[in-house]
């Protein structure tokens, strides 16, 4: 298992290595089981990098960039802060998720502080959003669940179903249970992190894994249903011209270093 020191080593090579693309890095956030407390020696590290774009790719209007780097010991997720900020303001909680952990870098301190704080207050506005966003994730889950995926051939040789997918149904239901308590936190409880931990491993049998699932799914339909709280969308906005600015300063900057 990776250590606090470890990933913030492994942030710094990542960054590096993204450096040397020649990408514009504003920030680097950890993504995965490691901001959950449910790691296991197995866990790989897993980012997701923002990079501003530069006056040429707007000036050519190029497509916003969305492109994934796979090694030995992690993957990391670059995004155009365009490409990430429209998938943060419908509240996809594997966007969101960055803007919480503790195991971040970015290029200015001070904006990276701005740009954490949209975390609470989107979630504050946009609650019913986010909630059927969970919910939409975890049919994802189910429907991978038995995928014949060429990666998990293995997996469902094994057990029968993807343990994974499992966990992270679980693990979903219990954000939605935890939201509506005004707990936006990704932390689990030590009863739950042990659960998780257990499914991620495999304990459940085939044959008890539907009704794990099934009695999941009605858990969150029926928390969507008690939720009346309608949606406002101040955060949404304001996190847009937030990173319109960020893309704006950051090629006047540019220019003035090539004036002088």
């Amino acid at each position: 298992m990776y250590t606090h020191k470890d990933i913030f080593y492994k942030i710094d090579e990542v960054r590096e290595f993204l450096i040397d693309k020649g990408y514009n890095v504003y920030y680097i956030g950890l993504y995965g089981s490691q901001n959950y407390g449910i790691d296991t020696e197995a866990s790989d590290l897993d980012f997701k990098a923002i990079i501003l774009p530069s006056l040429r790719m707007l000036v050519d209007n190029s497509k916003e960039l969305s492109k994934v780097y796979e090694f030995t010991w992690w993957q990391v997720e670059v995004k155009d802060i365009r490409n990430y900020v429209d998938s943060c303001v419908k509240v996809n909680v594997n966007f969101l998720e960055i803007l919480s952990t503790s195991y971040y870098w970015a290029s200015d301190e001070s904006s990276a502080c701005q740009f954490r704080n949209f975390f609470v207050p989107l979630l504050d506005e946009q609650g019913i959003i986010y909630l059927r966003a969970c919910k939409g994730m975890i049919e994802q889950k189910r429907h991978a669940l038995r995928h014949p995926y060429p990666s998990k051939i293995k997996v469902l040789e094994e057990f029968g179903y993807d343990p994974k997918q499992l966990c992270h149904i679980v693990r979903l239901t219990f954000l939605m249970e935890r939201y509506v308590k005004w707990d936006y936190s990704f932390i689990h409880t030590w009863k739950e992190k042990e659960y998780l931990i257990d499914l991620k491993k495999g304990i459940v049998q085939d044959k008890d894994v539907d009704s794990i699932v099934e009695r999941n799914l009605s858990i969150s339909d029926s928390i969507i249903n008690k939720y009346t709280k309608l949606p406002q969308f101040g955060a949404k906005y304001s996190l847009i011209q937030f990173s319109r600015d960020l893309i704006y300063d950051s090629i006047l900057h540019s220019q003035s270093i090539c004036v002088e």
